[in-house]
């Protein structure tokens, strides 16, 4: 009866072991995800500044045209 209790203990340890792996393993995947998903919005989030950056010069270049046809407008009659 003894063999099979050290056999059971054992295996109880065993399995917990590989549990422990298992949810170690699982823990670093989902931190990997998380760096990857947070750097991918740093990335989506620095093209928007530059996409915002671009609509502004557009912005100024089209209220400088409109200012500069106005006047030639007024100038012109």
């Amino acid at each position: 009866m003894r063999l099979a209790d050290n056999t059971q203990t054992r295996k109880e340890k065993d399995n917990l072991a590989r549990i422990r792996e298992n949810q170690r393993r699982s823990r670093a995947r989902r931190k990997e995800y998380l760096q990857e998903l947070e750097a991918k919005w740093r990335a989506c989030e620095q093209k928007g500044v530059e996409a915002t950056a671009e609509v502004q010069a557009a912005a100024r270049q089209v209220l400088e045209e409109n200012r500069r046809l106005r006047a030639l407008l007024k100038e012109r009659g």
